[in-house]
């Protein structure tokens, strides 16, 4: 009888080391697994992300490009097809005059006016230029109208 027990209790001992075994090594090959899937889930939704930015980049040059395009329609009729160019003009001269180029423009900061540039049109941009080099002169604002102005007229 001693025997039968000790030969049913390295059995059972011998089914847990197994089933040790095989708990163990499906809790490995699932965390594996999990680990692969988020790696591609960040991955793809890295790339959804880079889509989305370049979507929206396009929508707005898109949008300024109709808007600018809408306003030297407007324009271009009544002030004897000028178009554009006289628009352009015409902002930066009241710019240098003296008049704020954007409502509030002076209490603005910096960064809430870099917010604003890129709804902007070449010739706000000039008019803001001309406006900032007359008054406050930030250099970094300057050059982000600069880069802005560039890349609308590209």
């Amino acid at each position: 009888m001693v025997g039968t027990h000790r030969a049913l209790a390295g059995y059972v001992a011998g089914v847990q080391a197994r089933n040790l075994g095989f708990v163990r090594d499906v809790v490995v090959d699932t965390t594996a697994e999990m680990r692969r899937q988020a790696e591609a889930n960040r991955a793809l939704a890295r790339g959804l992300a880079e889509q989305a930015g370049e979507q929206s980049d396009i929508f707005w040059r898109i949008v300024e490009a109709s808007f600018e395009a809408y306003r030297s329609f407007l324009h271009a009729p009544a002030h004897g097809g000028e178009g554009p160019n006289y628009v352009a003009t015409a902002t930066t001269d009241v710019a240098v005059g003296g008049e704020s180029p954007i409502e509030g423009y002076d209490e603005l900061s910096v960064k809430k006016i870099f917010e604003r540039l890129d709804m902007l049109s070449v010739g706000e941009l000039e008019r803001i230029r001309a406006y900032e080099e007359k008054n406050k002169n930030r250099e970094s604002l300057l050059k982000q109208i600069e880069r802005r102005t560039r890349a609308i007229s590209s």
